[in-house]
């Protein structure tokens, strides 16, 4: 598992989200074959958050892997 941070169109908001994925090269396998990311938001704009979450892959401009 490990946190990334996505820059989404539409929001200038940037939430952290964890994921099943270990690393960037497997998040873009999945990205290149789902229409949705299903994750655990952790953090959005400062504040702590604890939710699952459904990213659509179009909505996606840049992922960063998100520091602890």
């Amino acid at each position: 598992m490990a946190l990334f941070k996505f820059f989404l169109t539409g929001t200038s908001e940037a939430p952290v989200i964890e994921l099943g994925e270990p690393d960037l090269d497997a998040l873009h396998q999945l990205m290149m074959r789902s229409k949705f990311i299903q994750g655990r938001m952790i953090e959005i704009a400062g504040a702590a958050m604890n939710t699952d979450v459904l990213v659509p892959v179009n909505r996606i401009q840049f992922v960063a892997v998100a520091d602890d």
